[in-house]
Protein backbone atom coordinates (compact mmCIF):
# COMPACT_ATOMS: atom_id res chain seq x y z
CA UNK A 1 0.00 0.00 0.00
CA UNK A 2 0.89 3.22 -0.69
CA UNK A 3 1.36 6.51 2.13
CA UNK A 4 0.01 9.88 2.37
CA UNK A 5 2.86 12.79 2.72
CA UNK A 6 1.99 15.89 5.13
CA UNK A 7 3.10 19.31 5.67
CA UNK A 8 3.80 21.54 7.66
CA UNK A 9 -0.03 22.91 7.53
CA UNK A 10 -2.14 19.71 6.35
CA UNK A 11 -1.98 16.43 7.74
CA UNK A 12 -2.56 13.30 4.27
CA UNK A 13 -4.54 10.50 3.80
CA UNK A 14 -3.43 6.88 4.44
CA UNK A 15 -2.12 4.81 1.94
CA UNK A 16 -3.97 2.38 0.54
CA UNK A 17 -3.97 -1.54 1.52
CA UNK A 18 -4.29 -4.45 -0.37
CA UNK A 19 -8.04 -4.74 1.28
CA UNK A 20 -9.05 -1.19 1.78
CA UNK A 21 -8.37 2.20 0.64
CA UNK A 22 -6.67 4.33 3.05
CA UNK A 23 -8.80 7.60 5.13
CA UNK A 24 -8.35 10.45 2.80
CA UNK A 25 -10.65 12.94 4.91
CA UNK A 26 -9.46 15.64 6.78
CA UNK A 27 -12.69 16.22 8.53
CA UNK A 28 -13.18 12.46 9.64
CA UNK A 29 -9.18 12.41 10.27
CA UNK A 30 -9.52 15.25 12.67
CA UNK A 31 -13.12 14.52 13.96
CA UNK A 32 -12.04 10.84 15.48
CA UNK A 33 -8.16 11.67 16.38
CA UNK A 34 -7.46 15.24 17.00
CA UNK A 35 -6.08 18.23 15.00
CA UNK A 36 -2.98 17.32 12.69
CA UNK A 37 -3.27 13.76 12.50
CA UNK A 38 -3.13 11.79 9.23
CA UNK A 39 -5.69 9.56 7.89
CA UNK A 40 -4.91 5.62 8.45
CA UNK A 41 -3.92 3.65 6.28
CA UNK A 42 -6.03 0.88 4.79
CA UNK A 43 -6.07 -2.26 5.74
CA UNK A 44 -4.01 -5.34 4.47
CA UNK A 45 -5.66 -8.47 3.18
CA UNK A 46 -5.44 -12.03 5.07
CA UNK A 47 -4.54 -15.10 3.99
CA UNK A 48 -4.19 -18.83 5.41
CA UNK A 49 -1.95 -19.86 2.58
CA UNK A 50 0.86 -21.03 4.70
CA UNK A 51 -1.30 -22.60 7.16
CA UNK A 52 -1.89 -19.77 9.58
CA UNK A 53 -3.23 -16.48 8.79
CA UNK A 54 -1.41 -13.80 8.16
CA UNK A 55 -2.48 -10.12 7.06
CA UNK A 56 -0.10 -8.36 4.51
CA UNK A 57 -0.30 -5.63 2.16
CA UNK A 58 -1.28 -2.68 5.04
CA UNK A 59 -1.16 0.56 3.94
CA UNK A 60 1.35 3.36 5.27
CA UNK A 61 -0.04 6.25 7.71
CA UNK A 62 -0.58 9.86 6.31
CA UNK A 63 2.01 12.00 7.52
CA UNK A 64 0.50 14.51 10.18
CA UNK A 65 0.69 18.36 10.11
CA UNK A 66 1.34 18.48 14.06
CA UNK A 67 4.87 17.76 14.58
CA UNK A 68 4.10 15.92 17.90
CA UNK A 69 1.25 13.69 16.18
CA UNK A 70 1.79 10.24 15.06
CA UNK A 71 -0.22 9.86 11.95
CA UNK A 72 -2.47 7.72 10.33
CA UNK A 73 -3.10 4.23 12.60
CA UNK A 74 0.23 5.04 14.34
CA UNK A 75 -1.57 6.80 17.04
CA UNK A 76 -4.07 3.55 17.88
CA UNK A 77 -0.78 1.52 17.58
CA UNK A 78 1.62 3.31 19.15
CA UNK A 79 2.77 0.15 21.67
CA UNK A 80 2.78 -2.09 19.08
CA UNK A 81 5.89 0.17 17.88
CA UNK A 82 4.42 2.69 15.55
CA UNK A 83 3.22 -0.04 13.23
CA UNK A 84 0.44 1.09 11.32
CA UNK A 85 -3.05 -0.80 10.64
CA UNK A 86 -3.38 -4.69 10.25
CA UNK A 87 -0.91 -5.99 7.37
CA UNK A 88 1.97 -3.81 8.59
CA UNK A 89 1.60 -0.27 7.33
CA UNK A 90 3.93 2.15 8.81
CA UNK A 91 2.84 4.59 10.95
CA UNK A 92 3.56 8.57 10.08
CA UNK A 93 4.38 11.64 11.45
CA UNK A 94 5.53 15.00 10.25
CA UNK A 95 9.17 14.51 10.41
CA UNK A 96 9.59 10.95 9.28
CA UNK A 97 7.47 7.80 8.80
CA UNK A 98 7.73 4.59 9.57
CA UNK A 99 8.83 1.76 7.40
CA UNK A 100 6.43 -1.35 6.82
CA UNK A 101 6.61 -4.31 7.74
CA UNK A 102 9.12 -6.74 6.53
CA UNK A 103 7.89 -9.56 3.99
CA UNK A 104 4.45 -8.27 3.89
CA UNK A 105 4.44 -5.60 1.24
CA UNK A 106 3.36 -2.99 3.60
CA UNK A 107 3.23 0.72 2.83
CA UNK A 108 5.70 3.09 4.95
CA UNK A 109 4.20 5.77 6.90
CA UNK A 110 4.03 9.30 5.38
CA UNK A 111 6.07 12.49 6.81
CA UNK A 112 8.51 15.30 4.83
CA UNK A 113 10.69 11.91 5.04
CA UNK A 114 8.38 9.27 4.07
CA UNK A 115 9.12 5.50 5.01
CA UNK A 116 10.21 2.93 3.44
CA UNK A 117 7.48 0.59 2.11
CA UNK A 118 8.38 -3.56 3.23
CA UNK A 119 9.71 -6.11 1.58
CA UNK A 120 7.39 -8.25 -0.03
CA UNK A 121 7.13 -12.28 -0.14
CA UNK A 122 6.32 -14.56 -2.90
CA UNK A 123 4.23 -18.04 -1.95
CA UNK A 124 4.07 -20.88 -4.04
CA UNK A 125 1.15 -23.71 -3.43
CA UNK A 126 0.17 -26.09 -4.99
CA UNK A 127 -1.41 -29.84 -4.01
CA UNK A 128 0.79 -32.72 -2.93
CA UNK A 129 -0.40 -35.21 -5.44
CA UNK A 130 1.59 -33.36 -8.13
CA UNK A 131 5.93 -33.46 -8.35
CA UNK A 132 8.10 -31.62 -5.72
CA UNK A 133 10.35 -29.45 -7.35
CA UNK A 134 13.87 -30.87 -8.90
CA UNK A 135 15.78 -27.37 -8.03
CA UNK A 136 15.41 -24.97 -5.25
CA UNK A 137 17.66 -22.41 -4.10
CA UNK A 138 17.46 -19.52 -1.94
CA UNK A 139 16.58 -21.67 1.29
CA UNK A 140 12.62 -21.14 1.41
CA UNK A 141 10.77 -21.97 3.87
CA UNK A 142 8.37 -25.29 3.60
CA UNK A 143 5.65 -24.92 6.46
CA UNK A 144 3.41 -28.45 6.70
CA UNK A 145 -0.41 -27.76 5.13
CA UNK A 146 -2.15 -31.00 4.73
CA UNK A 147 -2.29 -32.23 1.16
CA UNK A 148 -0.40 -28.92 -0.13
CA UNK A 149 3.10 -28.37 -1.16
CA UNK A 150 4.08 -24.81 0.23
CA UNK A 151 7.50 -22.72 -0.58
CA UNK A 152 7.93 -19.19 0.90
CA UNK A 153 10.53 -17.10 -0.43
CA UNK A 154 11.49 -13.90 1.13
CA UNK A 155 14.66 -12.88 -0.59
CA UNK A 156 16.48 -13.98 -3.82
CA UNK A 157 15.15 -17.98 -4.91
CA UNK A 158 14.26 -20.64 -7.94
CA UNK A 159 12.16 -22.71 -7.88
CA UNK A 160 11.67 -25.37 -11.04
CA UNK A 161 10.77 -28.75 -12.22
CA UNK A 162 12.81 -30.54 -15.23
Amino acid sequence: GGAGHGSSTYAAGGGGGASTGGSVSDATSHATYGEGYGGPGGAGKSSSITGSSVTRGGGGGGGASDALALGGCGILAAAEHGYGCEGGGGAGSRSYGVDGATNKGAGGGGGNSGGAGGSGVVIISYDDEFAAPDTLTGSPSTPSVSGKRVYVFNGNGTIGWD
